[in-house]
């Protein structure tokens, strides 16, 4: 994503489009792993080294709260920063902490389906995170 695309969508979620906050966002759509913030900081320290660990944590919680980034919390209460905030699932290896994107469009669509279907009383369904563990081959 050029520069312009990023300082826009900082714009769009309502964010000032401070240095940090392009670079933390520009590194996070690079980086495909979900990493947490400290992963993230290790890569963006190298082109911008005086950049904090704590100004990356601020800077993901400022994400998070304006819903630019969703955090996933892996078995092993590991924090993890995922970019793409369309639905889809993950695949989860503990052993490995690798952590991928899955999608399935059939899986999706008869989850939301159900909970359309089937109500829970008391109680207002408002999003649905499905974490599939397993071993990557």
């Amino acid at each position: 994503m050029k520069k312009k695309e990023l300082i826009e969508k900082l714009n769009n979620y309502g964010l000032k489009a401070t240095h940090q906050r392009i670079a933390v966002l520009d590194t996070l759509l690079k980086t495909r792993t979900h990493p947490s913030a400290e992963e993230l900081y290790k890569i963006i320290v190298k082109q911008y080294p005086t950049i904090s660990l704590a100004t990356v944590y601020k800077t993901l919680d400022s994400f998070k709260e304006v819903g630019l980034v969703k955090i996933i919390k892996t078995d092993c209460d590991y924090l993890r920063y995922d970019a793409i905030i369309s639905n889809h699932f993950h695949l989860y290896n503990p052993a490995q902490n690798k952590l991928e994107d899955y999608y399935d469009n059939d899986l999706k669509n008869m989850i939301e389906n159900y909970f359309k279907n089937k109500k829970i009383d008391n109680f207002e369904l408002k999003e649905i995170n499905l974490q599939l563990i397993g071993d990557f081959k």
